[in-house]
């Protein structure tokens, strides 16, 4: 029996090792192609899941008929085991590096999100002040049209005005020229009627100069300067004669002038 017992706890001995190599193999995420800027990933759960199915299984293979001291030793190696693969579970570094990548990730992603945002924004103002300014700029547009307009028939107006305008300018001179000959008809008509007896006369002074008819009875002699323009007989019927300003008239008999 003591033979059989020691058999049993070299294989014991020797198996906690294969467990603990069991255990690290399955309880753990190893990659070999990591680099060291990748993470080991540890989970303390698998660890203990995994030493405990494989010391069960290991139990279950002993016989029956196992002594009380290979019962404890056997204990106290699993103790050990548990107790070893806890501490390796809260010793082995964590690294919380995916974490952190994936963390910033997100937040670039939100920094960019609200970047986009306010850009959006921004030109969400921007539209609204075109669109402000550019109902402003058709406004005035429209303002400038009616202007336009209103000077198109100013300048049609006015057009209209300067027509009228010379028109009225013809019309005046028209009655300007007509006035003038009513006033010239009006002169001529309102030179007096003379009547002479024989003596000496000057046009200009005793007489309008003019054309007249004169009647009369005896002689007549008209002269300037000391040259004799006319001297005739008066008659009856009348002959007309042209007098000028300084021109001296003589009558001998009677004389009648009439204004023609």
């Amino acid at each position: 029996m003591v033979e059989k017992d020691k058999d049993i706890i070299e294989i014991i001995v020797d198996e906690p090792s294969d467990v603990s190599d069991s255990v690290f193999s399955e309880g753990m995420i190893l990659d070999e192609s990591h680099t060291d800027d990748e993470d080991i990933i540890t989970n303390d759960e698998n660890i203990i899941i995994a030493v405990k199915s494989r010391i069960t299984d290991y139990l279950r293979k002993l016989p029956q008929d196992l002594s009380v001291s290979f019962i404890k030793k056997s204990c106290v190696i699993f103790a050990a085991v548990i107790i070893t693969a806890l501490i390796l579970g809260i010793t082995v570094p964590k690294s919380d590096n995916t974490v952190s990548k994936r963390l910033s990730s997100l937040h670039e992603t939100d920094k960019s999100y609200i970047e986009v945002s306010e850009n959006n924004d921004t030109a969400m103002l921007e539209k609204e002040s075109t669109a402000s300014r550019l109902a402003d700029k058709q406004k005035e547009l429209e303002e400038f049209n009616k202007s336009q307009d209103n000077l198109d028939k100013i300048s049609e107006s006015n057009i209209a005005l300067q027509t009228e305008k010379e028109s009225l300018q013809d019309e005046v001179k028209k009655k300007q020229n007509a006035l003038a000959d009513l006033e010239s008809s009006i002169t001529s008509h309102t030179k007096k009627i003379l009547t002479w007896s024989s003596g000496r006369y000057t046009v200009g002074k005793d007489i309008a100069a003019g054309k007249y008819n004169v009647t009369g009875s005896g002689s007549i002699s008209i002269g300037n300067s000391g040259k004799s323009l006319a001297n005739k007989n008066l008659k009856s019927s009348g002959e007309s004669f042209t007098l000028n300003t300084g021109d001296v008239i003589q009558i001998d008999g009677n004389a009648k002038f009439v204004p023609e």
